[in-house]
């Protein structure tokens, strides 16, 4: 209260015998004018820090939109990124699929000349053994006939 003992004379300014009532009104005045002047730097700083607080609120939504529209476009990314190996593994197996059907192909052709390569070998011991029977019996009757 050391401010209020320099108060100037206010419209409670009058001549009592001891100016008490004098002061007193001047203390109200001066408690009054300080009770708004502090009212007044109250509400303008929480309309400063309301001001702040919603001006963060914005800065922290357009940083975690921007932060979202980041992690979107990285996810596209990724995902075309994902989409395109798919793409070159698909052809890859399709080449792979390709190149494993012309080794069937070939293996099954060696397997049809092998076959017929064996049923000619056949063919050829069966008529090898008839002959061989023929040349038998020949030589069998000539030694006979000659008896």
């Amino acid at each position: 209260m050391s401010g209020y003992s320099q108060i100037a004379s206010s419209k409670h300014e009058q001549k009592d015998g001891d100016g008490m009532s004098n002061d007193l009104g001047r203390y109200v005045d001066r408690l009054n004018s300080d009770l708004r002047d502090r009212e007044q730097r109250l509400s303008k700083d929480a309309a400063e820090r309301e001001s702040r607080l919603h001006q963060q609120m914005m800065e922290q939504d357009k940083r975690y939109r921007e932060e979202m529209k980041a992690i979107e476009e990285r996810n596209e990314k990724l995902f075309s990124r994902i989409s395109e190996e798919i793409k070159e593994l698909r052809s890859e197996v399709k080449e792979s699929n390709s190149h494993l059907r012309q080794e069937i192909h070939r293996a099954v052709d060696k397997i049809d000349a092998m076959k017929k390569h064996t049923q000619g070998l056949v063919v050829t011991t069966i008529f090898g053994i008839f002959a061989t029977i023929v040349a038998v019996a020949t030589l069998a009757i000539r030694v006979i006939s000659s008896k």
